[in-house]
């Protein structure tokens, strides 16, 4: 059987078969690597939407007339700068 442990099990994996334990630490730093952009990709998305939900309360308080239209278009281009 392919999967048991002897010739082609744990043992010839981490013992120098195929490519010994090497093959082990690709695969890990490929998962490490997958994960690490898939953080990063949802962190840039979670900022992109905060400021859209800023300019959003900030043009609330301007319809309600909380603030000036300098003070609106001062914060505005605060928050799109970045």
């Amino acid at each position: 059987m392919m999967f048991a442990r002897g010739a082609y099990g744990i043992g010839r994996c981490l013992s120098g078969g195929f490519f010994g334990p090497w093959h082990m630490m690709i695969g890990l730093g490929l998962l490490i690597a997958i994960a690490a952009v898939i953080i990063l990709l949802v962190r840039k998305n979670k900022a992109t939407g905060n400021d859209d939900d800023l300019l959003a309360m900030l043009k609330e308080r301007y319809v309600r007339g909380e603030i000036s239209e300098e003070e609106y278009i001062n914060k505005r281009n605060t928050l799109t700068r970045r």
